[in-house]
């Protein structure tokens, strides 16, 4: 799996697309599109609360991805009229759906991403993401793969955001920096053992 920060960056970063008009609009759109993201590790919960072991994670499938954008599209519908007037309904979806993207581009845990079609897991089998593994802040391993999957998400971020698309735009260097970080980090996800 990606790491709660990684998916929490990718919602933010697509949040950040929808038009705001102050900045406790923007920090709510950025807080609404986190969870969107983040939404489908909720199964962990029931592990870590209860011991319930979900075998595949039916949370990471398109499936449950368009749950999830369903609850997101009622939630701007009738409850945050005001507050998510200016996400965009597409926004939404692409948020509810790029926690299963993710999680596939890790390549380590097959996930039943085609749910309720079919059962069968798939995992991208050349993974270019890290493994954040188990949340264990005294592990340097997790430290180590976070950094790795920072070095590949910021620069992915940047592009997916507005306000960073149009930085990198001003600024070139900073475009060929990222760039280059992300193709570096890249390369040393793609050499972990899996």
């Amino acid at each position: 799996m990606s790491s709660i920060f990684g998916h929490a960056l990718i919602g933010a970063a697509i949040g950040d697309n929808a038009k705001s008009e102050s900045k406790s609009e923007q920090l709510f759109l950025s807080f609404f599109f986190m969870g969107l993201v983040v939404c489908p590790d909720l199964d962990y919960l029931l592990t870590w609360c209860f011991g319930v072991n979900i075998a595949p994670r039916y949370t990471h499938s398109i499936g449950a991805s368009l749950v999830i954008a369903c609850i997101g599209l009622g939630l701007k519908k009738y409850v945050f009229v005001r507050r998510l007037r200016n996400a965009n309904p597409l926004l939404i979806c692409a948020a509810s759906m790029a926690h299963v993207l993710m999680d596939y581009c890790v390549g380590v845990h097959k996930n039943p991403i085609f749910w309720p079609l079919t059962e069968s897991v798939y995992a991208f089998e050349y993974g270019f993401l890290p493994s954040a593994g188990k949340l264990d802040f005294l592990n340097f391993y997790f430290w180590r793969n976070l950094l790795i999957e920072m070095g590949i998400l910021v620069p992915v971020a940047a592009f997916i955001s507005a306000r960073g698309r149009n930085a990198l735009k001003k600024r070139v260097y900073i475009a060929i920096l990222a760039t280059g970080v992300l193709m570096a980090c890249g390369y040393i996800s793609v050499g972990l053992s899996r």
